[in-house]
């Protein structure tokens, strides 16, 4: 095990750390986000064992992906006044789970990257980050700094504008081109990185957060 994945796991263990320990005094909402993080956890630590016994741990990710799609859309459709209604956050987890059976049966098997549906994941998240940020902004009442939502909505906007972007760009690559796997990968290491530790910091400061309604 590498320098770079005992500090992915040490971040996603730290995040864990912070979250049980505010337990009693985190939002349902921000909840939602440490559940992720857990389920993060989990599916790496299988994607690891995966990989020793099968040689092959895309298939973990078949089944993780949806999952996050589903909490990320509960985190934001419980914080966005817009998203705000059962029936938008229903319609956005059966066309999610839909749209990955039909991306794991027919065009990318288990055992393969399932791109397609992380690319419809990044572009409905991306759509939540713009939304939820415009509400927060349009507020004149309070500064958007104050508020633990604001971060944690710009750090699922850069995090997921950088992968959006990087699974479009390793769609597009042919064999000849896989030199750029290296870039790719390392582009991908420091968004992860970026992402938990601000959500680690965030976290880590929650009493300092004004609270919202939610």
């Amino acid at each position: 095990m590498g320098l770079s994945t005992v500090l992915y796991f040490s971040l996603l263990i730290a995040i864990l750390v912070v979250g049980f320990a505010q337990r009693r005094i985190l939002k349902s909402t921000d909840k939602v986000v440490i559940i992720l993080i857990f389920l993060t956890l989990i599916s790496e630590l299988l994607g690891i064992f995966a990989a020793y016994v099968w040689k092959n741990n895309l298939f973990v990710y078949h089944f993780y992906n949806p999952l996050e799609f589903i909490l990320i859309t509960i985190y934001f459709t419980r914080n966005t006044k817009i998203l705000k209604r059962r029936i938008i956050y229903r319609l956005l987890c059966i066309v999610g789970l839909i749209f990955t059976t039909f991306n794991s049966i027919f065009m990318q098997p288990i055992f393969e990257m399932n791109t397609y549906f992380l690319l419809y994941e990044g572009a409905v998240i991306i759509i939540f980050c713009l939304l939820s940020l415009q509400e927060i902004l349009l507020d004149e009442l309070n500064l958007p700094y104050q508020f633990l939502h604001f971060w944690l909505t710009a750090l699922f906007l850069l995090y997921w504008s950088v992968t959006f972007t990087g699974w479009g760009i390793y769609c597009e690559l042919t064999p000849d081109e896989f030199i750029l796997n290296p870039i790719f990968s390392k582009i991908l290491k420091f968004s992860n990185y970026g992402f938990y530790i601000g959500i680690l910091l965030t976290f880590g400061m929650y009493k300092k957060f004004k609270v919202t309604d939610a």
